[in-house]
C-alpha cells in the first residue's frame, strides 16, 4: 500500500513539474503576437523563410501557392487590426483547443473582402510565422 501511494505521489509530482516547466519555458503567445504585429525587426526575425504564401488572384479567380524569400519580405504592419477588424485566434490550424504549439490568427472585416490568416508554430520554445494566406480580393 505504501509503495502504491509513493508511486502515485511520484507520478503526480512528475506531471505537475513537467507541466510547470513546459509552461515556463515556452514563449507566451499573446506577448509574442503583439510584438510580431507591431515591430518590423521582431517580425522579420520570427518568420521561417522561405515563407509559404497562398494568395487569391482575382483576375485568374484562383488561389496561387507561392513562397516569399527572406530578401523579398516587406513588413506587414497590423496595427490597424486593433480598432475595426475581427480577429480570431485558433489552435492546431483547424481547432480551438490551445493544446498544441500551433496557432492561426485570422483577420476579417464586416463588409470588406479582407481575409488574412497567419499560421504560427512553436519552434524551440519560440513562436514563428510559417505560412500566410491572403484569400481576400
Amino acid at each position: 500500500m505504501k509503495t502504491r501511494t509513493l508511486i502515485q505521489c511520484l507520478v503526480l509530482f512528475f506531471l505537475i513539474f513537467s507541466t510547470t516547466v513546459f509552461c515556463q519555458k515556452n514563449e507566451n503567445f499573446n506577448d509574442f503576437l503583439y510584438k510580431f504585429l507591431t515591430e518590423s525587426k521582431f517580425q522579420f526575425s520570427r518568420i521561417k523563410f522561405p515563407l509559404k504564401l497562398n494568395e487569391f488572384n482575382a483576375k485568374a479567380n484562383k488561389v496561387e501557392n507561392k513562397t516569399v524569400a527572406k530578401n523579398k519580405w516587406v513588413f506587414d504592419d497590423y496595427k490597424f487590426v486593433v480598432d475595426s477588424y475581427f480577429i480570431r485566434v485558433s489552435d492546431k490550424f483547424e481547432e480551438n483547443k490551445f493544446e498544441t504549439g500551433q496557432r492561426v490568427l485570422t483577420i476579417t472585416q464586416d463588409g470588406s473582402h479582407m481575409n488574412i490568416s497567419l499560421y504560427f508554430q512553436l519552434i524551440k520554445e519560440k513562436w514563428y510565422l510559417v505560412k500566410k494566406e491572403n484569400l481576400g480580393d
